[in-house]
């Protein structure tokens, strides 16, 4: 297993939280406010964030509620049919990652993520849609699978409070899910969770502060549209110079323009295209036939294939 250690909670002070209270105090009274700035403004935010995000978590574990589980993640999972994965594991920083549905495209980045923790804090598995994210929490959070137990595993999404309670939680405060989520180690949430800490939207000093030295998974990255894409792209942007994040961008048709795009992460393609190229062929399980007909001069095919036992799917415009 791999394991994410955490500090006594005195000692946590005295060698992390002082002294970047200190540094953020001299800081604070070192320079003059320049508001027309943006490069001040971004640098009182994050020292505000520093401030903030500690205060929160101290508050947190000061409220008698127990220290976060460690996140062991069990490496059997590994032992797979896919090479790859041992390569993306010896990745220590941002990779590109496209593999075909269902070549192990989780498990890859999975990997990466074992081969960076002991560098960084907590990891965010973000996913275009709140199906995929119920989806994808069930699949980590089965113990059977990688070894996560649901106690370190989490998901946040805009109506995770009505989700709960419809599970028979019933939670009673919202911060309460907001500080169990963001603090525990693997998060699955939806990339608009992210950026509304960036934009200052609510308790944004603790989501902010959360992110801080994180891993961070997008899937499916091709899947957004061009608004919401240069979002995530503003986003990536901003942890990757002023937090010190890393990213594992996926997808399973990554256009050379989103790469283009995000070139600033200066990633590392998982795999060649050339072999990418092959493992695509080798995936093809459909041939196509055209019809020039109606749907009713196939009637009498349609019938034989399903006597034969086969799949049939007719899709129709109305």
């Amino acid at each position: 297993r791999i394991d994410i250690e955490f500090y006594d909670i005195a000692n946590c002070y005295t060698s992390r939280c002082k002294t970047i209270l200190n540094f953020t105090k001299f800081n604070f009274t070192k320079f003059s406010f320049d508001t027309s700035s943006v490069e001040e403004g971004i640098r009182l935010r994050e020292l505000f964030v520093n401030i903030q995000g500690i205060l929160n978590y101290s508050d947190w574990l000061a409220s008698g509620h127990p220290p976060i589980p460690n996140l062991g993640l069990d490496e059997n999972f590994l032992a797979s049919p896919y090479h790859y994965q041992v390569a993306a594991k010896e990745i220590t920083n941002n990779i590109f990652i496209t593999l075909p549905t269902g070549s192990g495209k989780t498990e890859t980045a999975l990997s990466w993520v074992v081969g960076n923790l002991a560098s960084n804090f907590r990891v965010f598995y973000t996913l275009p849609t709140t199906t995929t994210i119920n989806a994808m929490y069930q699949r980590i959070s089965d113990e059977n699978r990688y070894g996560l137990k649901r106690d370190v595993v989490s998901e946040y999404f805009s109506n995770v409070d009505l989700y709960l309670e419809l599970e028979g939680q019933n939670p009673t405060k919202a911060n309460l899910n907001l500080y169990r989520n963001f603090f525990y180690p693997l998060n699955i949430t939806t990339p608009d969770q992210l950026i509304l800490g960036l934009m200052n939207h609510g308790r944004y000093t603790l989501k902010s502060f959360s992110m801080k030295k994180s891993l961070i998974v997008f899937d499916e990255i091709h899947a957004y549209d061009s608004e919401t894409f240069g979002l995530i792209k503003s986003l990536i942007r901003h942890l990757h110079i002023h937090y010190k994040a890393k990213f594992c961008i996926m997808s399973p048709t990554f256009p050379s323009a989103l790469k283009n795009e995000l070139s600033f992460l200066n990633a590392q393609d998982l795999i060649a295209s050339n072999i990418l190229e092959s493992e695509y062929r080798k995936r093809r399980r459909t041939h196509i036939e055209f019809s020039d007909a109606h749907l009713e001069e196939n009637l009498h095919d349609i019938i034989r294939f399903y006597m034969e036992g086969k799949k049939i799917l007719i899709v129709l415009n109305t």
